[in-house]
Parts: C-alpha cells; sequence; structure tokens
C-alpha cells in the first residue's frame, strides 16, 4: 500500500498520495486531496481500481480479514497522521517516519526513509 501511494505521487504530482492512521488504531487510507500542498484532514480516500471501493484498510475485516488482532500501536509522521509522497518518491518528513504495528504481544515496525521512500520492517 505505500508502494502504492509513493507511485501515485509519483506518477501524478499535481495530485500527491500518503497514509493517513486512522484514530482507533485499526485502519488505515490510502488518500489524496488533489492540489498540493497536501491537506492530511481533507484527503480522501483514493479508489481501490482493482475493487472498486475506497482504499481503506481496517485490519481483522475485508481484504484485511486474516490480520484480526493487529493494529497501529504508534507512529512518528512528523507530528501529523499522515505520510504523503512527493512527486520524485520521498516522503514529507526530515527524518524517518515509523508505524509499529501489534498482534498478540509482538510488534513489527515499518520504517519509511525520507529520501527513497522505502519501506523497511524490523522486529
Amino acid at each position: 500500500d505505500l508502494q502504492f501511494a509513493q507511485m501515485h505521487s509519483i506518477t501524478h504530482a499535481d495530485d500527491l498520495c500518503g497514509l493517513r492512521v486512522e484514530s482507533g488504531g485499526n485502519s488505515y487510507t490510502i488518500a489524496t486531496n488533489g492540489l498540493p500542498p497536501f491537506n492530511c484532514a481533507a484527503a480522501t480516500a483514493v479508489t481501490d481500481e482493482v475493487r472498486n471501493t475506497s482504499y481503506i484498510t481496517a485490519f481483522g475485516s475485508g481484504r484485511s480479514a486474516e490480520l484480526s488482532g493487529v493494529s497501529i500501536s504508534a507512529h512518528s509522521l512528523g507530528g501529523d497522521d499522515c505520510v504523503v509522497y512527493g512527486s520524485f518518491g520521498e516522503i514529507d518528513e526530515p527524518t524517518a517516519a515509523t508505524i509499529t504495528l501489534s498482534a498478540g504481544g509482538s510488534t513489527m515496525t515499518v520504517t519509511i526513509d525520507p529520501v527513497s521512500g522505502e519501506p523497511t520492517i524490523a522486529p
């Protein structure tokens, strides 16, 4: 999903795209809001062209049904709830963005490089 958002921003520089962590910690939205600058609060879900639905992922339901019990336990996205990709694939943060997923007492952290936008996963 992060790579989808990144590729959307690279191919549509006038319509930047990002990931917004939703309140409650069990879902996120791939979102855009048209012309820059990106406004996290006003962004709306991108349409998932394969399923013809809004690109909203809720752990434990829909396409993520098998991820029941997973939650977003922490995130560091530069002071808001969004990480946004720029037209060159970079993110809108000066340092790495992190999203920590938890399930059954275990955690994994997704770290997004600020320059390349590439995500890595580590326990």
